[in-house]
């Protein structure tokens, strides 16, 4: 996904995820989702917290000053008692502008422990939070619209009239 981006950004992917591939060897923690979904997941569960991304397989939540999207702030918001991880990305204003009319999105996913180290993630609600709704600027306040993500909701659908399970 990278190289569409460009060639130097997939070279350097590459590299970041080769390193993390070598660290996995020496990780001193072999079980982090411990406790992940359970009432003692906040005291218990390592990955419990708000967390700054420093990068990223996915190249669509990938931001720069140098490109048409502009810069952002991402992060991720896991609530281990919940079983919840929340998306963060918090669009920046570009040096002596106003801010972006998209100022932030919030992703809200389920998530559900497959293993020791690997969740398992349903897209859930995006909350969008603007400063003009329709091109009509909102005088310095914020609107957060909440957005149903269609997939989870035609999936019950589906698994309704079909009678099966729904997938995983």
């Amino acid at each position: 996904a990278f190289y569409r981006i460009s060639e130097d950004l997939g070279a350097a992917a590459d590299k970041v995820l080769d390193a993390v591939k070598e660290l996995e060897l020496y990780n001193p923690n072999p079980r982090p989702l411990q406790a992940f979904g359970e009432e003692s997941g906040a005291q218990r569960c390592l990955l419990h917290g708000v967390w700054k991304l420093m990068f990223t397989t996915a190249a669509d939540a990938t931001f720069s000053k140098d490109t048409r999207r502009g810069d952002a702030d991402v992060s991720n918001e896991v609530d281990a008692v919940a079983g919840a991880v929340t998306n963060c990305i918090a669009f920046k204003a570009m040096e002596g502008e106003q801010p972006p009319v998209l100022e932030e999105l919030r992703v809200r996913l389920s998530a559900t422990a497959e293993s020791d180290s690997r969740l398992a993630l349903t897209f859930r609600y995006v909350k969008a939070r603007v400063t003009k709704f329709f091109g009509i600027p909102l005088g310095g306040r914020r609107l957060t619209l909440t957005l149903p993500v269609p997939g989870p909701f035609l999936t019950r659908i589906l698994s309704f009239f079909t009678r099966k399970p729904p997938p995983r």
